[in-house]
């Protein structure tokens, strides 16, 4: 970026400059304390925090490690690299055909049977449940690795 600088002395023009400049935009941003692998689950010591120039893509650069922690690489990363959000996915909670404990409660009834996931999710998703009793299909919502809730 080119920028013309006027010098005063005693509020009387007395030089003008033209110099060449380029302008930075440093922001401490979410990166990588090792290297890792697509796939892989981000835990809260695989991050730290550097300053870097965030000024041709500011909203792919993450400030929080909340944003990052448990989700799941897309792509590997290399250590003091930023973690960006086209690098990031949800983790899959529940697998396609693991077994999990499928929860009902309503009105004070509260209900559980085993269950195998028709589908992969992650925390807080719907998915479909075969009850292994009854053979029934029915939609429920990832609450951790082993349990889903009855959505009603």
């Amino acid at each position: 970026t080119a920028l013309t600088i006027q010098f005063y002395v005693n509020g009387t023009g007395s030089l003008s400059s033209r110099v060449v400049s380029k302008v930075q935009v440093v922001q401490k941003v979410v990166c990588a304390a090792r290297n890792m692998k697509r796939d892989e689950i981000i835990g809260s010591g695989d991050l730290k925090f550097l300053r870097i120039n965030i000024a041709h893509h500011p909203e792919r650069f993450l400030t929080d490690f909340e944003q990052v922690v448990g989700k799941r690489l897309t792509a590997d990363v290399t250590t003091n690299q930023p973690v960006d959000t086209e690098a990031l996915d949800k983790a899959v909670t529940v697998k396609r055909g693991s077994t999990v404990i499928v929860v009902y409660n309503r009105d004070g009834l509260n209900l559980t049977a085993k269950g195998q996931a028709k589908e992969d999710g992650t925390l807080g998703d719907t998915v479909k449940v075969i009850n292994m009793d009854s053979k029934r299909a029915m939609l429920c919502r990832v609450l951790d690795p082993h349990t889903v809730e009855v959505v009603p």
